[in-house]
């Protein structure tokens, strides 16, 4: 059914690492509605057992291995959770993209020209980073505490404000070695910083000591 587009389920589910803002978390479906603290600035990503429900599970270390770049503009309205703009994805600054509303500019110039159709997007058009590839956590749990493996689970991070420029620049660091970034797993943890009253983590990238080649399964 799948092979002939019957398939249930429309859209990407690939799964999402990310770091997790929450401090607690409620569950609807149990008897007792009293929050489950859960490590905020841990690395967190959602897993489907097999035949089971979707599960969060959270790390404060883990180890990522991206084998493709693609970046893509946004805006996003947090309050009402729904995309007002986005763009085809790209993976060169010379690519052309298209957004939502038939727009085509290069990808370098897209930003500056929207903006100039669209003054008030100033503030929330943003260029998203996405990096795709497997994750593994180091010491896994749920947010009961229960110990979950996770090896090599392909995934995609997205990072964005205050975290794209961190993961940029470290792959860039690669870039000027002349080494191929899926060669180079990355150890992940996150550093809390504040701006007035905000809080917010980024994260803080370390490559493995000795290359991983890539190789045939």
């Amino acid at each position: 059914r799948k092979l002939t587009g019957q398939g249930e389920r429309f859209g990407n589910f690939l799964p999402k690492l990310r770091i997790n803002y929450d401090s607690e978390f409620i569950d609807e479906n149990a008897k007792s509605n009293d929050p489950i603290a859960i490590p905020r600035g841990s690395w967190a990503i959602d897993v489907t057992p097999e035949g089971g429900t979707v599960t969060k599970i959270f790390a404060k270390e883990v180890e990522f291995r991206p084998f493709m770049r693609a970046y893509r503009y946004s805006v996003y309205d947090l309050e009402n959770n729904k995309s007002l703009l986005t763009t085809s994805m790209f993976k060169a600054w010379g690519e052309v993209v298209i957004d939502d509303k038939g727009r085509e500019f290069k990808a370098g110039q897209y930003k500056k020209a929207v903006i100039k159709l669209e003054p008030d997007l100033e503030e929330s058009l943003n260029c998203l980073q996405y990096l795709y590839g497997t994750v593994s956590f180091v010491d896994g749990k749920d947010m009961h505490g229960t110990p979950v493996a996770i090896t090599d689970l392909p995934c995609v991070w997205i990072s964005k404000g205050s975290s794209f420029m961190p993961v940029a620049d470290r792959i860039k660091e690669l870039t000027d070695k002349g080494k191929d970034m899926y060669n180079w797993p990355m150890n992940l943890t996150t550093s809390r910083e504040k701006n007035g009253q905000v809080t917010y983590f980024i994260p803080v990238i370390s490559f493995v000591p000795t290359e991983v080649p890539f190789v045939e399964a």
